[in-house]
């Protein structure tokens, strides 16, 4: 009896260590898998989302110094001096390797390879460009300053011979004085003149004008021989300096052809630069999507060990009812919301509930927390970067010619009318130069925002480039549109800017089209708009001009 009372002690005992096994078993077998849990999500913060949103933030200072590249080109190509286009020149040289500094950071990454190399290979492209358009630009500039040098003496030989043929017979003077008012009056008009083929003709008619009046300097009657061939000798003068090898038509014709090969150049310039924003553009979102994986890796291993533990915990409610009940009070119920967080965020972008408790579950919540927050900020931060531009805050030039061809869809579903305008602000050059950059950048905010004040919500308003602004009006046709714009333009024009204790005022000019739907294009009608904004500025500036199709 006592021997069978020890055998069943024993097994009794047996089968007590055998359950606290177990229970230490299960019991470590459930802390080893949270605890991996945690080091994989805290492995999966430091070594992959973390870097990764780094790269985002640097994909936006990348962005950042590529529009500041892109902007100097237009600066360079209205330089009106020499030291004015050598401090654009450097600017844009120092702009240019800060990005290849950027770039270069970004070649370390298999993934980026590619749109890093689009963006190097355009970047040096558009230096080549540059430099060609310096070179051009200090040859239009030198000519410039030649032709003024050339036509002081014209001005001043000219006033010299009509105080000599003064005294000649009046009637001569009178023909005279008539052949060389045609001739000045053909010089102001071949000064603005850009139709290749009208120049020539007028080169003709000049030319003709010119010998015209000599020969009316040569038939003249003067009162002695000497002041007649004196007459004559400074009407030959005038006409080498207006049609002889360095005079006012050959300088005209050089300056000609540099204005055409800058505006080539700069056409060239406006490609590459699109290829680079677009290459920008592809960077933020290859970047963008490595975010987005990583969050996704996470949330799956996340789920891998979630499911790992639920079935440890399942195995000890077989074995031990207590280790149950207290896996499901202590760890089940909240490892079971901080899941629900997650399928609730990933399926409809819910916000996570909170989680009590003060322990590494606790903080691996609020971790997943914060980072659900980071990840969201960073996607709105790379959505603003990719619609806005970054000065102003208003739609760039992607969005809106986006933005333009849905409205093109739309009003061509629905048979409406769709215009738009494109807007420049008068001498914005000169208050760069006269109260500095920062004054030019809050002059750009606060017309931002009176324009966007000035149109309706379903009205679109952008940043074009520079100092030029596209506004897009639903359902509106061209009369409508260029009222809507004079008011714009007086509301611009009271305008008053305060910017360190000055107060600033500025116009702007405008260009009205209405896009002609099934017939043209969204960017044909805004090169109509842009020609007539073009022929505002001629006309004076601080205009409205409606372009018709």
């Amino acid at each position: 009896m006592k021997k069978q009372d020890s055998q069943l002690t024993h097994r009794i005992h047996f089968r007590l260590l055998s359950g606290f096994a177990l229970m230490l078993f299960i019991t470590f077998c459930i802390c080893a898998a949270y605890f991996s849990s945690f080091s994989s999500v805290k492995f999966n913060l430091d070594q992959k989302i973390s870097p990764n949103i780094d790269a985002a933030l640097q994909t936006i200072q990348l962005t950042e110094v590529t529009q500041k590249l892109i902007h100097h080109v237009p600066r360079i190509a209205i330089a009106e001096s020499q030291q004015h286009l050598m401090k654009e020149t450097l600017g844009f040289l120092d702009t240019h390797d800060e990005l290849n500094r950027m770039l270069k950071g970004f070649l370390e990454q298999p993934l980026l390879q590619q749109p890093v190399a689009t963006m190097i290979e355009s970047a040096k492209n558009i230096e080549s460009l540059v430099r060609q358009l310096d070179l051009l630009m200090a040859q239009k500039i030198s000519s410039q300053l030649y032709i003024d040098r050339i036509e002081s003496n014209y001005a001043r030989v000219l006033q010299q011979l009509e105080q000599d043929v003064e005294s000649a017979n009046k009637e001569d003077y009178y023909r005279w004085s008539k052949s060389m008012r045609e001739v000045e009056r053909a010089l102001l008009s071949l000064s603005v003149e850009h139709n290749p083929a009208a120049a020539v003709s007028r080169y003709q008619a000049l030319r003709k004008e010119l010998n015209h009046a000599y020969e009316l300097i040569k038939a003249a009657r003067f009162s002695s021989q000497k002041k007649n061939q004196q007459a004559i000798l400074m009407q030959q003068r005038l006409l080498d300096l207006v049609v002889g090898p360095t005079g006012i038509l050959a300088q005209q014709t050089q300056l000609y052809q540099l204005k055409e090969d800058i505006r080539e150049t700069l056409s060239k310039e406006k490609q590459l630069a699109n290829v680079l924003n677009q290459s920008a553009q592809l960077l933020v979102d290859s970047v963008r999507q490595q975010v987005v994986i990583s969050k996704q890796n996470t949330i799956t291993q996340l789920t891998q060990m979630f499911m790992i533990i639920l079935g440890l915990v399942f195995s000890g409610c077989v074995a031990v009812t207590v280790i149950v009940v207290y896996l499901q009070r202590s760890v089940m119920q909240r490892l079971t919301k901080v899941r629900g967080n997650m399928l609730n965020y990933i399926s409809s972008r819910a916000a996570p509930e909170d989680v009590k408790g003060d322990d590494e579950l606790t903080d691996m919540h609020k971790a997943l927390t914060k980072l659900i927050h980071q990840v969201e900020e960073r996607e709105h931060q790379l959505e603003a970067l990719a619609t806005t531009d970054s000065l102003t805050n208003a739609l760039n030039r992607r969005c809106l010619l986006e933005h333009a061809q849905k409205e093109v869809e739309l009003h061509l579903r629905d048979q409406l009318p769709f215009s738009l305008f494109i807007m420049d602000i008068d001498f914005f050059k000169k208050v760069n130069d006269t109260y500095g950059h920062a004054a030019g950048d809050q002059v750009l905010i606060e017309v931002t925002e009176s324009c966007q004040s000035m149109l309706r919500k379903i009205d679109a308003f952008g940043r074009w480039g520079g100092e030029e602004f596209v506004g897009l009006l639903h359902n509106t046709p061209l009369d409508e549109a260029w009222q809507v714009t004079e008011r714009i333009r007086k509301h611009l024009e009271e305008l008053q800017i305060y910017f360190e204790g000055q107060t600033l005022q500025i116009t702007a000019s405008f260009g009205v089209a209405q896009v002609m739907l099934n017939v043209e294009s969204v960017e044909a009608a805004i090169e109509r708009a842009d020609q007539a904004l073009y022929i505002a500025k001629e006309e004076g500036r601080n205009f409205v001009k409606k372009s018709i199709a």
